[in-house]
């Protein structure tokens, strides 16, 4: 049961942005339009844990990934559902030396279609 009052909640599916920037290295960070709203209005309301993310990852390294960087940036995960058949999607993105970025993306069925199903 959830006894917190959200003023916002997001729906829908996370990325996983990797991005390389020059051989050897790289980073990885969690951007998807639901969730960028998410973190920019609690950023922009300065009250924690006012701000709740809805959506199911698997439990997996990356997931547990996503769900630090949400609590660092103070979005409510309590609606998060474990589902061990949803994974995180990816985006690669890689920038040449000369600045053009290419893209490569690799995505299960959306999560967004199957959160109000019933199981």
């Amino acid at each position: 049961k959830h006894t917190m009052t959200l003023d916002l909640v997001a729906i829908g599916e996370d990325i996983a942005d990797i991005r390389f920037a020059k051989v050897g290295t790289s980073t990885v960070g969690f951007a998807r339009a639901a969730y960028k709203i998410a973190v920019d209005c609690a950023s922009g309301l300065k009250k924690a844990g006012t701000v709740g993310f809805v959506t199911r990852i698997r439990q997996d390294a990356l997931a547990k990934r996503f769900l630090a960087v949400a609590e660092i940036e103070q979005i409510d995960m309590s609606y998060v559902e474990i589902d061990g058949s949803r994974n995180i999607d990816l985006f690669a993105i890689s920038t040449s030396d000369s600045g053009e970025r290419s893209f490569d993306n690799w995505q299960d069925q959306p999560v967004a279609r199957s959160l109000f199903r019933k199981a």
